[in-house]
């Protein structure tokens, strides 16, 4: 039988505990498999022209489905798709007040370079 020493014992604890707590950090933590699916297939109508699914695209960033939480991208999809969407409209204003000045210009900025990458 294999004898461990105290030391080594107490190695093998943090080294599980560590490993144990990226798990959820490698498996979309707090998402379901429908969510990532749905973002992932939202994005590539996006990349593929399809102007409704940037407001969808908006609304996953906004409220984190799919992916992180990210209000910078999720002003850019919301401001790309409140060209034509009422709804993208309403949730970018509403985002617009909550957000710093610094943030609405990178949302600007970003809004820009994506208008670049789908033309």
């Amino acid at each position: 039988m294999l004898k461990l020493s105290r030391t080594s014992l107490q190695w093998l604890a943090k080294s599980t505990l560590f490993i144990l707590a990226l798990i959820p950090l490698c498996s979309n933590a707090g998402m379901t498999p429908e969510e990532v699916k749905h973002f992932q297939e939202t994005k590539v109508l996006v990349e593929k022209g399809d102007s409704n699914a940037q407001d969808d695209l908006g609304f996953c960033y906004y409220n984190g489905l799919g992916v992180a939480k990210d209000d910078i991208e999720a002003y850019a999809y919301l401001n790309l798709a409140g060209i034509t969407n009422e709804r993208a409209r309403k949730k970018l204003a509403e985002l617009e007040a909550k957000l710093t000045p610094d943030a609405r210009l990178k949302g600007q900025q970003r809004t820009k370079e994506l208008q670049k990458e789908i033309h």
